[in-house]
């Protein structure tokens, strides 16, 4: 009987100490997981944002080469000002 006690107490002690050096690991798990989510769903919604600001930026800049090689507006032009050139020539 006391050989049990005694390896009862041994195991208790050191169960103890266990104990003792795992305390408020718990919490700070619970804190890690907390923080980890945080920074995913701000990691999520900088990407979210980060993506529609490309998209704006892509579509900006397709406005801008469109414009670029319209010259529509300068043939017109040009088309008058020949056609009045035509005119004062009398051709």
């Amino acid at each position: 009987m006391l050989k049990t006690q005694l390896n009862k107490e041994y195991f208790d002690r050191k169960f103890n100490a266990i104990d003792k050096k795992f305390e408020g690991t718990d919490k700070e798990i619970g804190t890690v997981k907390a923080s980890i989510k945080s920074d995913n769903d701000e990691l999520k919604a900088l990407v979210k944002s980060e993506i529609e600001e490309l998209a704006r930026m892509t579509s900006k800049g397709f406005e801008d080469v469109i414009k670029r090689l319209d010259y529509r507006e300068r043939i017109e032009r040009l088309e008058k000002e020949m056609g009045k050139v035509r005119e004062a020539l009398n051709l």
